[in-house]
């Protein structure tokens, strides 16, 4: 069987005007064009708007009816309440996470069983929680390490100032013995006589001997406190400012209780896909099963096989799609250079040229390199199941804004003004700097 008659439209973030225009499109190909969006997932709990950086999990929602397409519609409007900016751009990136899964999918909610979602790619829901948790083993042994370090230098000081000070104690001590005056001792020495004389003489002498060693002995000290002190100077300013170290020291403690050794990291994400499949309902969640040629995917795609095996959750085959001809890779390397406004023009990877859009054979081919031959078959069958379950028309029908209808006509222009107003600081807070807008 041919699945490529059947094409999911999904655009990330945002369901676009140009939807209907593409249906209508595809329905001259003869193809059955199925809206959805692919959602960026968050752990965070929503407080107004989000701005910390985290890592955002992907997952594609493909609308079943009509019901569904409204449904997914709302999810969007509620994901661009809560914007996470990405520190190297301008762009800004809505999201949604468990609870507003819950409450537009879960049970007994108008959205479902209209709507199927998917565990999207390398970085999705599920297949991202390796990404995430790699990510977060590399920033705990980058803070150990930095943390370690700069305890070492903190010891390394302490054994600096030790020496330092106990020379500054010897040179001291030394000094009163290099001072030493004797001129009053040698007159009261010369009234002696005989044995009693040469028993002083040569007891002054030796005191003499003692000053002159401790003379050489503090010019020494003095070398050593010196090239002590290169070293304190040398190992403060190795130092941090102590919020640095803060945030390793916050980022270790943190770490230690959300990192996931190997074993532990399969059961985590196990968990996470029942979870899926349980408020999303049986045959509303897929897990997807992708392979470009990227090492993380060699290592996650079979761990999610096995995990969809035990617990009956169906896998599809997909394949991300950036762009229609395997050949248009350079186009989307200068496009990734320019669209987050950095001009920074990436490396090219072995993955780049396999974004494109590949045939049956192509794709399962590809899978099969780290897949079993029956699991990937499986997941290609398994797209007909989303593609004859999917069936959205563009109807055309008015949607008014509801108001009041107590309120008096002024009452209801000032009210949307006001909503108008304040929907526009919340997604451009310097609004009264830019006349010009």
């Amino acid at each position: 069987p041919h699945y490529m008659e059947d094409y999911y439209i999904v655009p990330k973030n945002e369901i676009e005007k140009k939807m209907k225009i593409l249906q209508q499109e595809c329905k001259k190909e003869g193809i059955n064009g199925i809206p959805g969006v692919e959602a960026y997932v968050t752990e965070h709990e929503f407080e107004g708007v989000s701005t910390e950086t985290s890592f955002r999990k992907h997952l594609v929602l493909l609308a079943v009816d009509n019901v569904g397409l409204h449904t997914i519609s709302l999810m969007v409007t509620e994901s661009n309440k809560h914007i996470e900016q990405n520190k190297h751009s301008k762009i800004g990136y809505p999201l949604i996470n468990k609870k507003i899964i819950e409450d537009f999918l879960g049970e007994g909610k108008s959205g479902h069983g209209h709507v199927i979602a998917t565990s999207a790619c390398v970085a999705g829901v599920l297949a991202g929680m390796n990404l995430s948790n790699k990510e977060l083993g590399n920033k705990l042994n980058e803070a150990k390490t930095y943390v370690e370090a700069q305890n070492d230098i903190m010891n390394k000081l302490k054994d600096a100032e030790k020496v330092s000070e106990e020379l500054k104690k010897k040179k001291i001590e030394l000094k009163g013995l290099k001072d030493k005056k004797y001129s009053a001792r040698e007159k009261k020495i010369a009234k002696l006589v005989n044995e009693e004389k040469e028993n002083a003489l040569k007891q002054i002498e030796e005191e003499k001997r003692q000053s002159k060693k401790a003379a050489e002995e503090i010019i020494v000290i003095n070398s050593e406190i010196k090239k002590q002190g290169k070293i304190i100077f040398e190992l403060k300013k190795q130092f941090v400012p102590a919020r640095k170290m803060e945030i390793y020291t916050k980022i270790i403690e943190e770490g230690r209780n959300k990192y996931f050794e190997p074993s532990e990291l399969k059961k985590t994400i196990e968990q996470e896909a029942l979870w899926y499949n349980r408020v999303l309902g049986h045959n509303n969640f897929f897990i997807e099963l992708q392979y470009h040629g990227i090492p993380d995917e060699q290592t996650i795609m079979p761990v999610l096989a096995e995990i969809a095996e035990k617990n009956n959750i169906p896998v599809i085959a997909a394949n991300d799609e950036h762009m229609v001809e395997k050949e248009d890779y350079k186009a989307r390397k200068y496009l990734n250079a320019t669209r987050f406004q950095n001009f920074h023009f990436e490396q090219s990877r072995p993955d780049d040229t396999e974004y494109y859009f590949k045939s049956d054979d192509e794709l399962s081919k590809w899978l099969k390199k780290i897949l079993p031959e029956k699991t990937v078959e499986q997941a290609m069958s398994n797209l007909a199941i989303i593609a004859d379950r999917c069936h959205v028309e563009f109807k055309k029908s008015p949607h008014y804004p509801k108001f009041n209808p107590e309120l008096s006509s002024e009452e209801t222009c000032n009210l949307l003004r006001q909503m108008t107003r304040k929907g526009i600081y919340e997604k451009y807070p310097d609004w009264d700097k830019h006349p010009e807008w």
